[in-house]
């Protein structure tokens, strides 16, 4: 029972990680996405709120792994893989939303654009 509950443990602290990671990234983006749909900003301020969100997912991780007796490093490819995660996610999006519109009724697309 005790490796069970070090394993749950262990789970625990790494969602928490990731968590601390992945979220001011995603929350960067959405802001972005929002200025873009909502303000018609250009598309490249995506560019820096993609460097906005690693660097702070990169300070609220460093400041979060401090309070702890137990110390990590922090490597550069944790966050590269963070960012291509959700890169990722952002281009299933949007070719999923491309096939959706080249595929569907035209009368429909346009009438919910």
């Amino acid at each position: 029972m005790k490796g069970w509950y070090k394993a749950l443990e262990d789970l625990v602290w790494l969602t928490q990680l990731g968590l601390n990671m992945l979220l001011p990234l995603v929350m960067c983006l959405g802001g972005a996405w929002w200025a873009v749909n909502n303000w018609s900003w250009p598309e490249w301020v995506f560019l820096p709120a993609i460097l906005l969100g690693i660097t702070s997912a990169y300070l609220f991780s460093r400041e979060w792994l401090m309070r702890f007796n137990d110390r990590i490093t922090l490597h550069w490819w944790i966050f590269a893989v963070g960012a291509l995660f959700v890169a990722v996610i952002v281009a299933c999006v949007a070719l999923w939303q491309t096939h959706r519109s080249a595929h569907g009724d035209p009368i429909k697309m346009i009438r919910t654009e």
